[in-house]
């Protein structure tokens, strides 16, 4: 009979541990951090336990989302899918220095499947742009 209540209970335990969502690694590269105006940047996520990918573009240098404030010098963004890109195009129409951030997260039950409520971890990375 204890063997049988072992059993059952390795068998919860693997079931928790399974079912538990992990923090994403969050990381992306850019094929360049200097460019011209109006000049073609990609960035790539290289994230690791992520379902779901926000990009997001500022003036100046950040560090987090800052909510409300992207900058409307970004022009021809990709256009977005429904759990986000893993992959940006993207360009700036004016000089400065910008930060482009993703914000990964890893919602469990996977997007589009996530509901309100629903557990996750999310993370940010950041690249800054030199627009000459």
């Amino acid at each position: 009979m204890k063997s049988i209540h072992l059993i059952i209970a390795a068998l919860v335990l693997v079931f928790v541990i399974s079912s538990c969502t992990k923090k994403p690694e969050v990381s992306f590269t850019v094929n360049k951090t200097t460019a011209a105006v109006n000049e073609e940047i990609t960035a790539t996520s290289t994230s690791t336990d992520a379902n779901e990918y926000s990009w997001f573009f500022y003036e100046g240098i950040v560090a987090s989302v800052q909510e409300g404030s992207s900058t409307s010098h970004v022009t021809e963004i990709t256009e977005w899918k429904e759990c986000g890109n893993t992959t940006m195009t993207f360009k700036f129409d004016s000089v400065g220095t910008y930060t482009v951030l993703l914000k990964a997260c890893n919602w469990r039950g996977g997007c589009p499947f996530k509901e309100s409520g629903t557990s996750g971890f999310c993370d940010e990375a950041t690249e800054i742009i030199t627009i000459q």
